[in-house]
């Protein structure tokens, strides 16, 4: 199987001993190399599996790996940080400062009845989110309850937040509740203060995949755990989770941390046409020397095209209507920096029976707790002639569904009150022959309408995702919308993260790349400004 990789996929198979770091361009086959890496390691090498240990971030990712090496025993090998950390805390639970057996806590359960408990202690915190980020953001950084307290005194609700943080450790400890962030935090402790269960857990040979993302505590994991052989893969460019602590100093400076370690390079790309992978070299965000050994294995094809509309509404519509005019959808994503900008596509989708999806965790909006009760109260006031926005705003104010649902929902979700000013947004649609907005009975028809259509439409579905969901995936043609001045790059981000995530965006293409935007051009075309259309002007030439 080795003979049909490339030199620099072989470079990656036959480092096996000593310390690497490989640069991995989008496309480049780094999963490959991981995996004839791994089956090299047992079946040439016959190292044993207990000794080898490869890490990566998600569920997904090891199930693929493991799937792909077909041994016996693999998922002991392929794991995420945090089931490794999990099955160490399982083992050595002796060892951790709890009066009781940890159990994971759930997130929907006791964290978070026990969160509200502190937001009622502690009134000047503003909400669920607010607290539960801060806590996350703590442990990422290793940071512990006091640090954290001495780090924000005279900061006002900064303070308070720590001061929940130091009492919900606490009250976790006393109840043997572990959370998902604390199983790193306590691993580590555990790791640095115990030379004994140290060593019971190092491994002689450790892989760890997508190594820029990392956040302090993880990669102080894979210190403890080395043995002395390690191969990190990653790429500084592809780093867009700073917002969860990720650090990229993790990758760059990971020659020093393990000295002497060699640096290789995967850029040969098998995925996106010659055309535009020289378009991801003119925008690649770091210069971490992956540019001159990116080339594409693919044939020449068509460079990016950009194109300017007059509206956000104009964009969503002309961008469906290009897609489904040559019946693409499966093969195509739409691809946005934000879930609201999404939104936007999905309602102009629906209004014209295009199947299209959301990806990622809760995004079908319908199938929310809050949505479906927002529905209910209106489905009691079917006999209603009033316009249905008047009236389910009255709703949410008379049944108090702001506070009610405001900062319940999961970090990772969309905002629960969003969702609903969403459902209240669409209820606020004109209808097509009286141009007049929706009364109650009109809209609950249009939403029974939809729910049938949803249910029963055999079509294509079109893939619609913000840029963090799209990432590890690719299509054949890309459509990246709203590449706008304070969307892309965002006005709250910080600017060479934001350069990161529009070149993951645009290397999700395989075969074409569009990119579009309404009002204010992003700074990241403004080489590109004589290459760039305006929707209309040749029509009407």
């Amino acid at each position: 199987m080795s003979l049909s990789l490339n030199e620099e996929q072989l470079a990656g198979v036959n480092a096996i001993d000593g310390d690497y770091v490989m640069i991995a361009g989008p496309g480049s086959g780094k999963t490959r190399v991981l995996v004839e890496r791994y089956l090299r390691m047992v079946t040439q090498r016959q190292i044993s599996q207990r000794d080898i240990l490869n890490l990566t971030f998600t569920n997904a990712a090891a199930s693929e790996m493991v799937e792909r090496v077909g041994l016996m025993d693999a998922d002991k090998v392929f794991r995420t940080f945090h089931s490794l950390a999990l099955d160490i805390c399982k083992k050595e639970r002796n060892y951790l400062p709890f009066k009781t057996c940890p159990t994971i806590i759930p997130v929907r359960g006791e964290q978070f009845a026990l969160m509200k408990d502190l937001l009622k202690f502690y009134p000047a915190i503003s909400g669920y989110r607010p607290l539960s980020e801060a806590i996350t953001r703590w442990k990422a950084e290793n940071m512990d309850p006091s640090e954290a307290v001495a780090e924000t005194a005279n900061m006002g609700p900064e303070y308070f937040m720590a001061a929940a943080y130091r009492d919900y450790e606490r009250i976790c400890r006393e109840q043997g509740w572990l959370d998902f962030d604390s199983l790193m935090k306590e691993t580590v402790l555990l790791l640095e203060n115990n030379d004994e269960v140290r060593v019971r857990h190092q491994r002689k040979y450790i892989a760890v995949d997508e190594c820029q993302d990392t956040d302090i505590t993880q990669f102080r994991l894979l210190q403890l755990l080395y043995g002395g052989n390690i191969f990190a893969v990653g790429d500084e460019s592809q780093l867009i989770y700073a917002w969860r602590s990720a650090q990229a100093g993790n990758l760059t400076n990971f020659s020093k941390t393990f000295q002497g370690a060699k640096t290789l390079f995967l850029g040969t790309n098998y995925r996106s046409t010659k055309k535009l992978v020289e378009f991801f070299k003119q925008i690649l965000p770091v210069d971490n020397g992956l540019a001159s050994h990116m080339k594409s294995a693919r044939p020449e094809g068509e460079g990016p095209r950009f194109i300017r509309y007059t509206s956000d509404d104009e964009e969503a519509n002309e961008v469906l209507t290009e897609i489904v005019d040559r019946d693409i959808q499966e093969s195509s994503a739409i691809i946005a920096r934000t879930n609201r900008q999404l939104q936007l596509i999905q309602r102009r989708a629906m209004s014209r029976n295009i199947k299209a999806e959301i990806l990622g965790k809760n995004a079908n909006v319908w199938e929310s707790n809050e949505v479906k009760h927002l529905i209910e109260l209106t489905k009691e006031r079917r006999n209603d002639l009033r316009p249905a926005h008047v009236v389910m705003s009255e709703l949410m104010r008379q049944h108090n569904l702001t506070y009610r649902y405001a900062n319940t929902g999961n970090p990772q979700d969309k905002d629960p009150v969003e969702n609903m000013n969403d459902i209240i947004r669409m209820a606020g649609r004109k209808n097509k022959e009286t141009q007049q907005p929706l009364s109650v009975p009109d809209f609950l028809e249009w939403l029974r309408k939809i729910t049938f259509m949803r249910r029963t439409n055999k079509n294509p579905i079109l893939t619609l995702t913000t840029v963090h969901q799209a990432k590890g995936r690719e299509w054949p043609h890309v459509f990246v919308v709203g590449c706008e001045q304070g969307k892309m790059p965002h006005i709250n981000g910080d600017l060479p993260e934001e350069a990161r995530i529009f070149f993951v965006a645009c290397s999700r293409a395989a075969d074409e790349l569009q990119i579009s935007y309404y009002q204010n051009r992003s700074q990241f075309l403004n080489q590109f400004e004589e290459e760039v259309e305006i929707f209309g002007e040749e029509d009407d030439e």
